[in-house]
């Protein structure tokens, strides 16, 4: 419903018909019903924050932190992991070019 109602508004601010637009195609329905969410997420945050005195921005903050700490400490282990696996990779194609090399010596 927020959104009909968000529509319907831009329908008189940009005097447009938006309807003809908008029945084409799915894709664009989905791109405009993306731009409106935003759009409502982005009010109710500013007001949320000016009713709660920024506090809730403040933990928000504290969140995501949090949340990017984590992420860097799993980017981390997934970076030795990886540089393990590239270090085997390494070997073994040393080993193969070994096996490969003897192999053509002897069949010469």
């Amino acid at each position: 419903m927020p959104i009909a109602l968000l529509e319907g508004f831009l329908n008189g601010l940009l005097s447009v018909k938006l309807s003809l637009i908008f029945s084409e195609g799915s894709m664009i329905k989905l791109f405009w019903r993306l731009v409106c969410f935003a759009l409502i997420a982005v009010i109710a945050f500013v007001v949320l924050s000016l009713l709660s005195g920024g506090e809730k921005i403040r933990w928000l903050g504290r969140k995501v932190e949090r949340g990017s700490e984590k992420v860097g400490a799993s980017a981390d282990k997934l970076r030795g992991k990886s540089d393990a696996v590239l270090k085997g990779i390494e070997k073994a194609k040393e080993k193969i070019e070994d096996l490969t090399g003897k192999k053509r010596e002897e069949s010469r």
